[in-house]
């Protein structure tokens, strides 16, 4: 598939975070992800797979930069699979972790986004486009996709 062959290329070097890089760092006391980051530990040394995004899939919010760029096409991938239909909870809150709401949502989505280069944004944005394409995810979530999407090219300006 060629969207799976353009999220290999351009996530080629999203490598783990180094220790302590794993959350956003200005988080609030309360919501200051020490139990995510524990989370995330655990996959310093092995292969992502659907544990993964199912125990993240709430806290994409509270990851740091690079540790988005590092998640991402782990997400992307399993988005375009028939599993990702069936379940949806993982890919419908990964769209909604790029949906803005008001300037701070837009602050905090460009800054988890700010380590990502412009093809992996392009790529990211591609994927979004394709899932809208499909009638099981435009209908469950068009709106949100669509919401994503300008979030996104916000972001361009």
């Amino acid at each position: 598939m060629q969207l799976i062959d353009r999220i290999d290329r351009g996530f080629k070097a999203a490598n783990f975070p180094r220790k302590g890089g794993l959350v956003d760092g200005s988080l609030s006391q309360q919501d200051c992800g020490f139990e995510v980051a524990a989370d995330l530990e655990y996959w310093r040394d092995r292969d992502p797979d659907e544990r993964l995004l199912r125990e993240m899939h709430q806290e994409l919010r509270k990851l740091s930069p690079d540790a988005t760029r590092w998640i991402l096409p782990h997400y992307l991938r399993y988005s375009l699979t028939e599993k990702a239909k069936y379940t949806r909870m993982e890919t419908s809150f990964f769209v909604l972790s790029l949906v803005s709401r008001s300037d701070g949502d837009f602050q905090q989505i460009a800054k988890r986004l700010s380590s990502m280069s412009g093809e992996q944004i392009e790529c990211l944005a591609k994927v979004l486009e394709h899932l809208n394409s499909e009638s099981d995810w435009s209908e469950y979530m068009g709106e949100s996709i669509e919401a994503a999407l300008a979030t996104l090219k916000s972001l361009e300006r």
